[in-house]
């Protein structure tokens, strides 16, 4: 049996000729392993990014448009982990069942392995289209700050977020269609449809970003204050590593499967078991560790939570730094807007303070 998940017409032919299906594509001790360490990745995701959600809400003052996202970020990831861990289903059933009801169980091996990988499909665009929000967000903030304060705000972003939903819904939505229409030609190219959106969305980040490295460093050579400008190029730098996590942790893991579904090879196979199948745990586990730790003010809910829940009592407090940063973050969310912008404003308020002075 192989772990294809893509499209369920293909499960139906393998279906009509499963007596050419060998039962033991992995021994006993191999399926233990995997279900074991797919376990603890599993649990680990769970709880890094319910406890990440969890500090967010913990963040002093009010929540701005940037932790929403990252509210929908760990959203994804949190239930990607748990559609990636139903693969162990239809492995258990595999191995477990005996040769002579393989025919009899292999539809439902079938249906659980195809709805694991819609369920993929469906938290991993909606991770991709998160990203893709920030990132375009972030590129407005610094060459058009005026129009990122217009449409930025916390109203907007919330629709903006329905809507990334939706598009990840239809994106998934013909491999559910799959189940009742098997006939429908267009079916048969889902699965190398929805690979492509993932990476047209990939490449127009990653563009985005260059451009907004080379702003970035043109704004901060001739900015006054250094630290507003290594505030903005570690938030730069946070989410960078972020689209780069997803790119090499869900290419390989997507190709393989997709080799898979023309090629048998035992030792892709064996590759896909004990490597490939485990890197989607590894990037739903990176995010909120990644934004967590760089990201100032998500810190100061780490510190908020552990305090409230006694961990850290006495131990450690918000530094003036830490409080000026969601100062900053909680009036305008200042810290995307690029450093000329942020250097004005101050310039301003200085201005009319001298003037009422006067």
């Amino acid at each position: 049996m192989d772990y294809l998940g893509e499209n369920f017409t293909f499960y139906l032919s393998l279906f009509n000729s499963s007596d050419h299906i060998s039962p033991s594509m992995e021994d006993e001790t191999s399926l233990i392993r995997f279900i074991t360490i797919a376990t603890i990745l599993c649990f680990v995701a769970i709880v890094v990014n319910t406890v990440s959600m969890i500090a967010i809400k913990f963040i002093p003052g009010n929540l701005t448009s940037t932790h929403l996202l990252f509210l929908n970020l760990s959203v994804a990831d949190l239930f990607g982990s748990l559609s990636t861990y139903l693969e162990i289903i239809p492995r258990m059933d595999v191995l477990w069942t005996h040769e002579d009801e393989l025919s009899s169980s292999f539809k439902r091996i079938a249906f659980t392995q195809a709805f694991s990988f819609i369920f993929f499909t469906l938290f991993y665009m909606e991770g991709a289209l998160t990203l893709f929000l920030i990132s375009v967000l972030r590129y407005i903030a610094l060459s058009q700050p005026l129009v990122y304060n217009r449409i930025a705000s916390k109203r907007n972003i919330s629709i903006y977020i329905v809507l990334s939903w939706i598009v990840s819904i239809l994106v998934s939505l013909p491999g559910i269609l799959a189940f009742k229409f098997d006939d429908l030609p267009f079916l048969e190219y889902w699965d190398y449809i929805w690979p492509c959106i993932l990476c047209f969305i990939l490449i127009i980040v990653i563009i985005l970003y260059c451009r907004v490295s080379k702003g970035l460093w043109r704004r901060s050579s001739s900015a006054n204050s250094r630290q507003s400008a290594n505030d903005s190029y570690k938030a730069f730098v946070t989410s960078l590593i972020l689209v780069v996590a997803l790119v090499l942790f869900s290419l390989p893991y997507i190709a393989v499967k997709l080799i898979r579904v023309h090629i048998f090879s035992s030792t892709l196979l064996m590759v896909h078991y004990n490597f490939i199948c485990y890197l989607p745990y590894i990037n739903f586990i990176m995010d909120p560790v990644v934004y967590g730790l760089r990201t100032r003010d998500i810190r100061a809910g780490y510190v908020r939570l552990g305090e409230s829940s006694g961990c850290f009592k006495g131990r450690m407090r918000l530094t003036p730094r830490d409080v000026k940063s969601k100062e900053n973050s909680a009036q305008t969310d200042v810290s995307a807007m690029p450093l000329t912008a942020t250097t004005s404003i101050i310039h301003v308020d200085k201005t009319t303070t001298k003037s009422s002075n006067c």
